[in-house]
């Protein structure tokens, strides 16, 4: 409402198509001009003036060059580069150098103050967007006026709104791995009836560059020096992001009993995990469980979208 209603009074005009007044002389007449007609002589001359300002005032973008908190800002804007110094008390609190605010200013012998402004601090990464829309209104208008950008408020207001929209219901981010998959951690189990020392000899070619007497550095041995477990990684080289990587597909163990695989996608099944491995000769096992550890909603930030709170 703190924009809405300074724009009802000081922009707005009933369009005499689509709107119905009971008095039909006030088509096309904005409210502030109306009252300033019926009501204009009595009011007080630096009242008067104020209002008369307002009905030439855009509503616009503004940069905050300097704060001075609880008394005042210098303001530019952003779609004209005019500078104004501006006494305001309440916003200019919590407001510093590069800050964006949209609103409407007032001028009227030599003091302008802020009639209008959404209310919170635009960051200035959003500047970009509000320079492009000024590009796209220059290239109608070289010289960008007052008047001008209130013939485009509809633009202005809509871009107001898609940036509110951002900074209030932030779009939750998509994780994905490196080859560009969207990042959903399973874990497959297989159970093999092959020694360990035989499935690590048929597999350990998986970790490319790292040498065997290295994988089995921390491996664990029973009392006869017979392989009981070890950990090593299966990698490939390069993925979709970065083809000079050498990319983990998995994180493996391998016991008496077990082969397991931890992944970051769900893209391939469990069979076919199964026919890569007898290609790389483990040629005999049975699979106990392929199940999620963290399906696909545990990857994304907690939380839902906000209710807009600027609507």
């Amino acid at each position: 409402m703190q924009l809405f209603m300074p724009w009802f009074f000081h922009c707005w005009a009933p369009d005499p198509v689509a709107t119905k007044v009971v008095n039909k002389s006030l088509h096309e007449v904005i409210p502030t001009a109306a009252y300033l007609s019926a009501k204009g002589r009595q009011l007080d001359p630096l009242l008067r003036r104020y209002l008369v300002s307002l009905l030439t005032a855009p509503f616009t973008f503004l940069e905050v060059l300097v704060c001075d908190p609880g008394t005042g800002m210098t303001l530019r804007d952003v779609m004209t580069q005019e500078e104004h110094a501006v006494t305001e008390r309440a916003a200019s609190r919590g407001m510093e150098p590069g800050d964006l605010l949209f609103g409407q200013l007032a001028s009227v012998d030599r003091l302008t103050m802020l009639e209008a402004s959404n209310g919170f601090a635009i960051p200035p990464m959003e500047k970009a967007q509000i320079i492009k829309l000024r590009a796209h209104i220059a290239s109608a208008h070289p010289v960008i006026t007052h008047q001008v950008l209130r013939d485009w408020d509809f633009e202005l207001l809509d871009l107001f709104h898609e940036i509110a929209d951002r900074l209030y219901n932030p779009r939750l981010p998509t994780l994905q791995n490196t080859d560009g998959e969207p990042l959903s951690l399973y874990k497959l189990v297989f159970e093999l009836n092959v020694p360990p020392q035989a499935a690590f000899d048929a597999l350990k070619h998986l970790a490319l560059d790292e040498l065997g007497e290295d994988l089995l550095a921390d491996a664990t041995r029973d009392s006869e020096d017979k392989l009981t477990r070890v950990r090593f990684s299966w990698k490939k080289h390069g993925n979709k992001m970065h083809a000079g990587w050498t990319t983990p597909c998995s994180a493996g163990s391998r016991s008496t009993v077990r082969v397991l695989l931890q992944r970051s996608t769900r893209r391939r099944a469990p069979t076919r995990y199964a026919r890569r491995s007898r290609r790389h000769s483990v040629r005999a096992f049975v699979i106990v469980r392929a199940k999620s550890i963290a399906g696909e909603d545990a990857c994304r930030p907690a939380g839902g979208r906000r209710r807009t709170r600027w609507r």
